[in-house]
């Protein structure tokens, strides 16, 4: 699906396959074992989501609302591995430190 027609559509999940252009193909075949996955509100008016999705395991692997609010990661059979809320006002990337949340 194109991003018009994503645009044109009411929104709902899309599942997106991650290829890399200029990977070879040992490393694009690492990439097609997950799945994102943007997910629409239940009205279908916007993306408020998206989940990095084991393809092989049919299982989540991470929730990340885009707004930054919640993240939340999985195990693979015992349900949830951990969940954030955030307390600040903008998400914690990678490479972030407590203290530049003080």
């Amino acid at each position: 699906m194109s991003h018009k027609e994503l645009i044109s559509k009411s929104f709902q999940d899309v599942h997106i396959q991650l290829n890399l252009v200029n990977a070879d193909e040992k490393e694009n075949q690492a990439l097609r074992a997950y799945d994102l996955i943007l997910r629409a509100n239940d009205e279908g008016t916007e993306y408020t989501s998206f989940d990095i999705f084991n393809v092989e395991l049919q299982k989540p692997i991470a929730t990340i609302k885009l707004d930054g609010s919640e993240a939340w990661t999985y195990e693979t059979d015992e349900g949830w591995l951990s969940h954030r809320q955030a307390e600040q006002e903008r998400p914690m990337f990678y490479g972030d430190s407590e203290e530049d949340y003080e």
